[in-house]
């Protein structure tokens, strides 16, 4: 063992039992698991009158505490001894014992700990959870243990066959599950206050919240309902959902979030309708698609699914597909004065209608697709468009178009771009569009291109087929800014393609502001005249053979910004430096890749003899998205700089070869197979004796090695700087 007390006597060993040898084979997994001090190391197999007075006086305690039928203390006895201790690591066993409470853990100084208030903990990533188990106390009330002061995180709990188990239970901290599973103690809860944050669990649905019949959120701009990285959550199933309540003010705007779930995840339109609609619900990220099921609605609810103007019925309520009102619709236009809901987009299109008063009741829409989720062109004598819509769920742009209409069509919203009548401060905070198109004041769409995409044809001329191509992929991008002549996309290559594919990855895994995209396929004189004036730009920025610009001409454009979401690939360039980025007047420059990476290659004349900002390169701080960070076959290139400071590189892939110089050092890292099962001579890792370039041994994210032994023989390190983190064992 670790600890070092050998625990006494030769006969103690020889009166042990299997009870005891089990106990030390836990304890050990204790401390296998932490960094400790083996004074702060408590290893008795029980708690009593003699045990106790070794209780160790820290701060930090680590020990399985068992108080059982052999201790002979009183919880008060046993409060003086534990005074000191703020943190157990290790757990309690109280079994079949004579108390009569359970207070004897004081509150700490600095921070809460227990009665009432304790805080019990697993492991984040969910790889071990803590068991938490009340069962077969008599005359215990153990529905305290359900909740406040009791807090559970990455727990496994169980809590049967006492006085009163959990019952209606109200969490008045909220419900945060990271990494825990069983779910079972959460059946009976009612009501929760505070935020709800699930994430990192295997859970497939929200079922096993069936007794919740209310939730009261905080007052804040933040998430208060975050769904994130539940891979096997396929649909939500929040039992009774409808019956829902939310405590919430008349402008309170409460956000969601329901991010890397099941790729098939879908929400039904009832679920939409009487839960999301009916408490005004906002979302930070929805990834989620519409169910073919139609759901259970609360009240009974017309629901039409759109063909055609002209075989809509009289009486929708709610409509499923895409609105599309057109030419020879005008007389149709009056069905739509009973809608409340549509499920899709809205296009008015190339008719003769002069107002469009005919959904003075649509107030909620709910669009998954990529395009725009209202299209409003070529209407020459549409003059206004009335709409009062309180809340509008899009999965990924929120882009209104008003493009060949009527000029005067915004003369009753002051000329500003809007719907008339409810262009109010209301509105705009609850629905945030994006106005585009040449009314508006923006670049024009290709009207070809619009064609293309509306009608979806799928047969004509080789040109057509490459447009109506090049229209999807187009329009699978989140940017919107198609606004290049067509002869740009009748020469599209395959990689062109394959660069919107990269982007559009780069934005499903952001927010961000449309006007902030970069989406040039290369950086050159004409296209760094669109370059975003922004702090946080997204995009994939393309530096080769086409570019016909300096470093110091592309800084001038960059000047504003601080981060790139995306990434850079820097690939056959006559770049001799990459000292465009500057330094952000509040913090470093970021480039956040997780999504891309930063590509340097085969540039002939990339020489190092520049400075640059301090850089942060970064992918996902849970590690699933690491960002690829790769500097090859650049002769002329010191690339050892980009090993360390000015680069700080985090979550992340790095690959540096074939260049001047690479980066020295011993890197063994992410390699999931990797075990400790084997022998290996005596090792010197050497740097220079005078310090002035340590060595650099790296050994990370190892998940099966014991990476312990490398910090001691047979690894003998001199002038080295470790790192060794994110193994089955470090040091």
């Amino acid at each position: 063992m670790r600890a070092q007390i050998l625990l006494f006597l030769i006969s103690f060993f020889l009166h042990s039992s299997l009870c005891s040898n089990q106990f030390y084979a836990d304890l050990q997994k204790v401390l296998d698991n932490h960094n400790y001090k083996p004074e702060c190391v408590f290893n008795q197999t029980v708690l009593t009158s003699e045990t106790i007075k070794l209780f160790p006086k820290c701060d930090d305690v680590y020990a399985i505490i068992v108080i059982n039928e052999k201790t002979d203390l009183t919880s008060s006895q046993i409060k003086k001894y534990f005074k000191k201790m703020e943190m157990l690591l290790g757990g309690f066993r109280i079994e079949n014992s004579n108390l009569t409470d359970l207070a004897f853990l004081t509150e700490p100084k600095v921070y809460s700990f227990t009665l009432p208030y304790i805080d019990i903990v697993g492991n984040e990533d969910g790889t071990m959870n803590c068991p938490f188990e009340v069962e077969n106390n008599t005359k215990l009330n153990a529905g305290m243990m359900c909740g406040p002061p009791y807090y559970h995180t990455d727990v496994d709990v169980k809590v049967t066959g006492n006085s009163k188990n959990c019952g209606h239970t109200t969490l008045t901290q909220g419900l945060l599950l990271k990494g825990a599973n069983d779910t079972s103690f959460l059946s009976t809860v009612t009501e929760i206050t505070g935020i709800v944050d699930i994430q990192n669990t295997r859970l497939q649905n929200l079922s096993f919240l069936k007794s919740v019949r209310s939730f009261e959120f905080p007052d804040t701009t933040d998430v208060v309902f975050n769904l994130k990285n539940n891979p096997e959550m396929g649909r939500l199933r929040f039992p009774n959902i409808s019956n829902i309540y939310i405590q919430k003010g008349l402008d309170t705007n409460f956000l969601f979030n329901f991010e890397n779930l099941h790729l098939e995840f879908c929400l039904t339109p009832a679920e939409i309708v009487d839960f999301f609609f009916q408490h005004d619900i906002s979302f930070l990220n929805i990834h989620a698609k519409l169910c073919d099921e139609t759901g259970q609605f609360l009240l009974e609810t017309p629901l039409c699914r759109f063909e055609s103007m002209k075989k809509l019925p009289n009486n929708c309520i709610l409509i499923l597909g895409d609105l599309i009102i057109e030419e020879g619709d005008e007389m149709d236009v009056v069905k739509l004065d009973t809608v409340w809901y549509l499920f899709g987009s809205l296009i008015i299109r190339n008719t003769k209608l002069e107002t469009m008063n005919y959904l003075a009741n649509l107030f909620h829409v709910a669009y998954f697709g990529p395009n725009p989720v209202i299209q409003i062109f070529s209407n020459p004598n549409l003059r206004e468009v009335q709409i009062p819509l309180k809340n509008v769920i899009t999965r990924y742009n929120r882009d209104v178009l008003f493009q060949d209409n009527l000029p005067g069509i915004f003369n009753k919203t002051g000329g500003v771009c809007g719907f008339t009548d409810v262009f109010n401060v209301y509105l705009l905070n609850r629905t945030h569009f994006n106005y585009i198109g040449g009314d508006c004041g923006g670049l024009l769409y290709s009207q070809k291109l619009c064609q293309c995409f509306a009608t979806g044809r799928t047969s004509g001329t080789e040109n057509e087929q490459l447009c109506i191509q090049t229209c999807n992929n187009f329009n699978q991008m989140k940017a919107h800014i198609l606004l290049l002549p067509i002869i740009f996309y009748l020469r599209s290559s395959l990689s062109s393609n394959e660069f919107y594919a990269d982007l559009q990855k780069v934005l499903d895994s952001n927010n961000y502001k449309p006007e902030c995209v970069f989406n040039q396929t290369v950086l050159n004189s004409a296209t760094i005249k669109l370059f975003p004036k922004c702090e946080i730009v997204h995009g994939i920025i393309v530096i080769n053979e086409k570019s016909d610009l300096t470093s110091s001409q592309i800084k001038k454009y960059f000047k504003k910004m601080g981060s790139i979401t995306g990434g850079f690939r820097i690939e056959n360039s006559n770049l001799t430096d990459l000292a465009f980025l500057t330094k952000p007047k509040e913090y470093e420059f970021t480039v956040w890749c997780n999504a891309y990476g930063v590509f340097i290659r085969n540039n002939s004349n990339l020489k190092s003899g520049f400075k640059l900002p301090v850089i942060f390169i970064s992918g996902s701080d849970d590690g699933n998205m690491n960002c690829r960070f790769e500097v090859e076959n650049n002769p002329k290139l010191n690339a050892g700089m980009m090993c360390e400071a000015p680069y700080l590189i985090s979550d992340t892939d790095v690959k540096v070869t074939g260049n001047l110089k690479n980066c020295d050092g011993v890197f063994i890292r992410n390699n999931s197979n990797l075990k400790s099962e084997f022998k290996l001579p005596a090792i010197y890792i050497l740097g220079s004796e005078n310090g002035t370039m340590n060595c650099r041994f790296e050994v990370e994210n190892n998940s099966k090695l014991n990476a312990g032994m490398m910090c001691g023989p047979p690894y003998h390190n001199t002038d080295t700087d470790v790192k060794v983190t994110g193994n089955s064992k470090n040091c």
